[in-house]
């Protein structure tokens, strides 16, 4: 015997916090500058340009890979990096100093290198934005959504028709505030549905 096909569960798109997102990319536009800043350090340790490839894989690793890299491109690969930055008037204390983060940072915004610049990864931007969008997690949450919805449309057309005041719409929002707000849309007052408050659903 057949059994009935059940409707498998579509998220409804609730809100996106914009707030946290800004807050997130400003934070990894400050955290781009001091990374920056200790790429260029870093470059200065090196008497030829350092690639992209190598740029990154910088960020991402700190000190032990600038002094593997310094290393490995002497001529005395086995001396220690301080001496064999010595050689040349350099040493490594102005990129220790301004690298102090440098590693968790560029990880934690997924940081890369291109044309010697740095810079955060667009999907991790992406990421960032996915992260706090929030959707419905339940059938549940999905029939609050279209049942409020409907019930925002109906007041709205039973104050067009005169059925409701003005006032009347206020006091609903003010009566089903766990629900509703009063917003603003084309400069005229409307109830309309809080999705945020949904997730408490």
């Amino acid at each position: 015997m057949n059994t009935p096909k059940q409707n498998k569960f579509q998220p409804v798109f609730l809100y996106r916090d914009h707030e946290k997102i800004q807050s997130v990319n400003k934070q990894s536009k400050d955290w781009i500058q001091g990374i920056q800043e200790g790429l260029n350090t870093a470059k200065d340790l090196f008497e030829h340009p350092i690639t992209d490839v190598e740029g990154s894989q910088i960020i991402n690793g700190g000190w032990p890979v600038v002094s593997q890299m310094i290393k490995s491109k002497s001529q005395f690969p086995k001396a220690e990096p301080e001496f064999l930055l010595s050689l040349i008037g350099k040493n490594s204390e102005s990129f220790k100093s301004s690298s102090l983060h440098m590693e968790a940072r560029s990880k934690s915004i997924n940081a890369v290198v291109e044309n010697g610049v740095v810079f955060v990864d667009p999907e991790s931007e992406a990421k960032s934005i996915k992260e706090y969008s929030y959707f419905t997690t339940s059938e549940k949450q999905n029939q609050a959504v279209k049942l409020g919805n409907e019930i925002a449309n109906l007041i709205e057309q039973a104050i067009e028709l005169g059925i409701l005041t003005q006032s009347q719409r206020q006091g609903t929002a003010n009566a089903l505030s766990n629900l509703f707000e009063i917003k603003t849309v084309d400069e005229k007052p409307c109830i309309s549905l809080v999705l945020r408050k949904i997730n408490n659903i």
